[in-house]
Formats: C-alpha cells, structure tokens, sequence
C-alpha cells in the first residue's frame, strides 16, 4: 500500500505542484503584470465565465513549475535506484519525456481547475466558496486525463490519486491558512 501511495505521488508531483503554486503567486504577488483574468472578464448566461481568480499569472507560474518539476523527476530517477523502484514508467530517464509528461499534466490539472470554475460560475457559487467534492477532485482528474498520451494508468493508481489527492487537498489548505497565505481553511 505504501508503495502504491509512494508510486502515484512521484507520479503525479507535478500536477500537484503546478496545482498549488498559483495561490503562493496571487499571495506573494509574483509576475503582477499577468495577474489579468483568462476570461477578460467576459460573461455567458450573464455569468463569469472563470472569475477573476484564474489569471495568467496563475496559468504561467503553474506550467513553470511543472516544467521544473519534470526536470527533477528527470535527475531523481537517473540518481537513485529507489526513485526508479517507485516510477511508473521507464521513460524518466528521458528529459524530453520528463518534460513532457511534466507539462501536459501540470497543464492538464489547471485545465481541470478551470473547467470546475466554470461549473461553479454557471451554478452561481462564489470563486473562493468551498465547493466540497469537485475543489478536490477536478485537478486530479484533468492532470489524469493530460497524462494519458505518455503512461497507461492503471486502476489502483487513479483511486490513489483520488484519495490521496483529496487528502492533501485538505491538508494544503489547512496549512495555507495557517501560515496565513488564506483565508478560508478549505
């Protein structure tokens, strides 16, 4: 079970890092110029189609991330036989593929972030309120779906996502405010 849990974290590392970053930059105001709204502020159904906290900023310091995440995995995985123990795939030992893989998934959970906040705008939920269920669960699922091209995922390690996904969810949450960088605990 460990090894399972170990095998989709290293896995998934840069979903939940692209995933995370954008709150440190709206807090620590990095890149200000592109903390502009994907939407440009645009409405459907006389909604937002995103809201104002999906931004570029975000977008730019998430995709970075896991592009740096990727090349970690990269050197991790040609460094320490454990790292390779816990891979789901040999094509690590690749830069490009590490890269890669890296980018379509970090883009991949903010594609799901995103896709989450338009559901949210349509059902007129508050960008910020706590949407318990789909806050946990729509970056894994969008970083699962952009990882599909490069690695054949199996069941066991979608359900781990899953859960340990919405595990740390919580957890970053609760960290994040109590570090003072939000405002909400979840």
């Amino acid at each position: 079970m460990i090894e399972l849990i170990l095998k989709a974290i290293y896995f998934f590392l840069p979903a939940f890092i692209a995933n995370s970053v954008p709150v440190y930059a709206h807090h620590f105001n990095w890149l200000p110029n592109f903390a502009k709204p994907i939407d440009f502020g645009k409405k459907i159904n006389k909604k937002r189609i995103l809201g104002d906290n999906k931004t570029f900023r975000g977008f730019i310091i998430g995709i970075i991330s896991s592009f740096l995440v990727g090349i970690l995995q990269f050197t991790l995985f040609n460094n320490f036989q454990f790292i390779k123990d816990i891979s789901l795939t040999n094509n690590y030992q690749y830069l490009f593929f590490s890269i890669s893989l890296a980018v379509f998934q970090g883009f991949g959970a903010l594609v799901g972030d995103s896709i989450k906040s338009f559901i949210k705008r349509q059902f007129d939920i508050a960008p910020g309120k706590p949407w318990i269920g789909p806050d946990q669960i729509d970056y894994i699922i969008g970083g699962i779906i952009f990882s599909l091209p490069f690695v054949l995922i199996n069941y066991d390690i979608m359900l781990t996502l899953l859960i340990v996904g919405t595990i740390l969810h919580f957890l970053s949450n609760v960290t994040l405010k109590i570090i003072g960088v939000r405002d909400k605990w979840l």
